[in-house]
Parts: structure tokens; sequence; C-alpha cells
């Protein structure tokens, strides 16, 4: 009997060029839902991918990447009508731009049928995890998540979620009102404070997360850079304290990172208190290196360092 991944990360993978500043282009690769699944493959969870990419050569490291990152690819679909998307980093006065190449991808194809007939499949898996990006990029993609909630809400499998806004796909009222109508069947939420201000309209830490449990996750990880983060379970808070790293050098991914290592952690059983300090370190250390996927850290450095905490 095939043995079905214990975290699945449901979202859109995207192949990034990023510029080297002398008229040329570095390649890698991006996307949330990838990071966030090489992040929990790193630290030994069985992990797997829902998503399509294109019949494309991108498409193809991609699912490169997945095998040698032991990341199940199998409810991944090759679309022979879409193409895998892409993105461009440029830097203005050091600050990062991006510009998208993923109108009409493979990934914003998906729909509820694309789910039908993997649906039994996913209900063996312990955590689904999903993002805004995921819902922004499409209103089938959209659609496709919350009627997977839908369908998920009796079952045993916990469903974890980023806010992750981004300006770029959607108009705040509108991600504002699809996410926040999607959180009733959410379990775990694991919003930046940035884009948990932006679309609460709060800025005291404690008043967001009451907000955001009010609309129904009962687990709140609420991410604060170099601040840590705050861990929250049905009112409960505890705030935990960033691991420092010394000079920032790229925090792309910081974010995914965190979420990945985290669940990598609760898939094993360990408290979400505990679990979101072995993420705290698993996201400071991938800002010491540049890139997303390059500068996400394995298990046995995370293992060292955790001890160390204790």
């Amino acid at each position: 009997m095939r043995q079905v991944p214990r975290l699945l990360c449901l979202g859109e993978p995207l192949y990034e060029f990023c510029d080297k500043k002398n008229g040329s282009f570095s390649s890698g690769f991006g996307g949330d839902i990838s990071n966030v699944a090489v992040a929990a493959s790193r630290s030994d969870c069985s992990t797997g991918i829902i998503s399509s990419v294109g019949d494309d050569i991108f498409g193809r490291m991609f699912r490169q990447l997945w095998t040698e990152e032991s990341i199940d690819h199998s409810f991944v679909t090759t679309s022979t009508l879409y193409e895998t998307g892409l993105y461009f980093v440029t830097y203005n006065n050091g600050i990062h731009e991006f510009i998208y190449r993923r109108k009409n991808s493979a990934a914003s194809s998906i729909s509820s049928e694309f789910l039908i007939p993997i649906i039994d499949e996913i209900k063996k898996s312990k955590y689904i995890h999903s993002s805004g990006i995921f819902q922004g990029i499409s209103n089938s993609a959209s659609d496709a998540f919350k009627e997977l909630c839908t369908g998920l809400k009796d079952e045993k499998i916990k469903i974890s979620y980023d806010i992750n806004y981004r300006p770029k796909l959607w108009p705040v009222y509108r991600a504002k009102a699809v996410i926040h109508e999607s959180l009733s069947n959410v379990d775990l939420l694991l919003p930046s404070v940035e884009d948990a201000n932006t679309l609460s309209g709060l800025n005291d830490p404690s008043d967001i997360i009451d907000f955001y449990h009010g609309l129904g996750p009962t687990q709140i990880v609420l991410k604060m850079g170099k601040n840590g983060c705050i861990v929250s379970e049905k009112g409960i808070k505890h705030p935990i304290i960033a691991h420092s790293v010394g000079d920032v050098v790229d925090t792309t991914g910081a974010g995914d990172t965190f979420d990945g290592a985290l669940l990598s952690r609760l898939v094993d059983g360990w408290s979400l208190q505990n679990a979101a300090r072995y993420a705290n370190i698993a996201a400071g250390l991938s800002t010491s290196g540049r890139g997303a996927i390059p500068s996400i850290p394995f298990k046995d450095e995370l293992d060292r360092i955790y001890a160390d905490t204790l």
C-alpha cells in the first residue's frame, strides 16, 4: 500500500531568476509552498507537494529538485496547456523587487476537479499546508482550497495556513475577504506580523492574535522577524525570542523556512511552543545565506543548536 506523506503542501512552485547586477541572472527555485516542503524535508519530515507544473524545462527541474530533496511529487500533474510560473528578483537600493510571470500558470489552473481524484489519499496525511498566495493566483485555485477544507472538516488531518499576502496578486480588500472567510476551516495559522497588520488593520500583536482566533484557528504563531514570534493556543500567548545569527544576508524564504521547520516538528508530536523554538532557529539560520533554497538548514545543525538552548 502506498505511503502518503505526513505533510502535504498545496500551492504554486515558481522558478526564480535573480539579478546578479552585471546584466545576467542566476537561476534557482522559489514559490512559498516548495520552500516550505524543502524546509520540512530537510528536517526529516515525510513531505509531499500538491500542484501542477508545465511540460517545460522548469517543471522538469522542479521535479528533479523534489526528488533530490526526498519530496513526494506524485500529486503534481504536468500540464500540456499551461507553463510553470516564473519570477525575477531585482534590487533597488538594497531592496528586493519582484517581477512575476505567473498569469495562466499551470498551478493557477488547479480547480476542485483537480483535487477530487486524490481527496481520499490526502485524508491519510497528518497536515496539509497552503497559503494566501495559492488562493490569490486564481479564482479556481481559491475555490479548490475552500472546497478541500470543507471535504476535510471531519477528518483527523489538520490544516495549516500562512497568509502570505502579495499585493501584486490581488488588492487588499479582495485578499481580506477571501482569506478571512477561509480561516474558519484552518487549525493552525502562521502569519507574519506585517501581513496580519495589513489585512486586519491592527497593530498590537496581542490584538492581532485575538482577532484571528475569532475567525477560527485554535493555534496561531505570529512571526515577527528579529523579534521572534508569539505562540498562541486558544488565546494563551507565549513570546519566543528570535535566534540571532549576526549579520543578515538575505531574508528571502525565511518565513517559509520557519513554516516548514515548525510543521516538521508538529508532525513528530512536538508541542507548538517547542516547535516554534526550533523554527525560529531554522529561520534565523536561513537569513545568513543568499537565496531561498540554498540557505535552508538541515536537521543535524538545527538539532545541535536547539539542544544548546535547553
